[in-house]
């Protein structure tokens, strides 16, 4: 499960384990300002395996913080080429495009 509501992540992760499961933020001034270890620390609490953030907000910080805590970061939505490349400098784990 990916989802924006961490409570919901949290409810699946009680309900179903076994399931994978992200913390998805937006790029909303509640998360653009937050320090990485801010959005970390909300993913860690609802049980999220992995980090999911719009690609604006995909910088080393956050992916240094990430890891540090075991948390591969998934960034969406990625259409332009150079940004791939940028993706793989800042060290996400995966991409979403259209």
């Amino acid at each position: 499960v990916k989802s924006f509501d961490l409570e919901a992540v949290s409810l699946v992760r009680e309900k179903m384990p076994e399931a994978r499961a992200a913390a998805l933020f937006e790029p909303k001034l509640s998360t653009v300002f937050a320090r990485p270890r801010r959005l970390v620390e909300l993913a860690r609490r609802c049980g999220a395996d992995e980090l999911s953030v719009h690609y604006s907000m995909a910088k080393p910080r956050l992916s240094a913080e990430a890891a540090r805590r075991g948390l591969p970061i998934v960034v969406w939505t990625i259409d332009r080429p150079a940004w791939i490349e940028r993706a793989a400098h800042v060290g996400v784990r995966a991409v979403i495009t259209n």
